[in-house]
This record gives C-alpha cells, structure tokens and sequence, in this order.
C-alpha cells in the first residue's frame, strides 16, 4: 500500500469537499486493481497505518480525476484552426486530417499523444468520439 499526506479534494454528494491536513492510502483489491482503501483527516487516520511509509506533498493538493464527457479525438491537431463557421472548419479542415486515421500506424501514434495529453490534465474519464 502507498499513502499521501496532503490537503484532499473530494465530494459527498454534490458538495465540495476540502480535507486540509489528509491523508489518501491507496492499495490493490483481491484482483490486484489499485484502490483507495482510506482517506480523511491525516490525524484520524495516521493511526491505523503505523508502518506504512506516508510520502508527505505539503502544499499539493490530491483530486479526483476530471471527466470530459464530449471530446473528439481525431480533431485534436485541428483544434483552434481559423473558420468562418462549422461547416468550413469542418470541409477545410477536419474531414482532410482525419483520413490519416485510417492509416493504423498514424492512428495508434495519434491516440497514444491524445491519451497522454488527457492524464498531464489530470483528466481520467473521456467519452471520446471516433472518425467522422
């Protein structure tokens, strides 16, 4: 098991929550997934843990992952590109790029940069969309 000290984000039903002085402990289930097994108050919870070593990140705070329930994936190199409106953007630019996807090695290097771009933005749920 492994455990964080420090202030802790979190939800109890739709409100916002902020543990200043937490403590996350993180550990595998009966399969092996890595789970959080606790997480509250550094003080509450120290106790039960004494040897396991807790890796303090004074200053940090720990978050649960962001969800982007709408992204395109394929557009990704696109974004931003000038247009007058959907229908040029999409003409000029999107539907031109996104026939290197059909190519599996452009594809799989593609996916590979969109995946990381999403975790260096903590964001860890994404219903992602396909080739038009």
């Amino acid at each position: 098991m492994k455990a964080y000290r420090a202030s802790v984000l979190y939800f109890s039903g739709r409100q916002a929550m902020l543990e200043q002085d937490g403590l996350l402990v993180v550990g595998p289930d009966e399969s092996g997934r890595q789970l959080v097994q606790a997480m509250g108050s550094y003080q509450a919870l120290a106790a039960r843990y004494p040897n396991l070593a807790i890796e303090h990140l004074p200053g940090r705070i720990i978050a649960p992952g962001f969800v982007d329930m709408h992204i395109h994936y394929p557009q990704l190199d696109v974004i931003g590109s000038p247009a007058e409106g959907l229908l040029p953007w999409l003409e000029n630019y999107t539907f031109p790029h996104e026939k290197r996807f059909a190519a599996p090695q452009y594809n799989a290097a593609a996916a590979s940069f969109f995946v990381a771009g999403l975790l260096r933005h903590v964001v860890t749920t994404a219903q992602g969309f396909g080739r038009s």
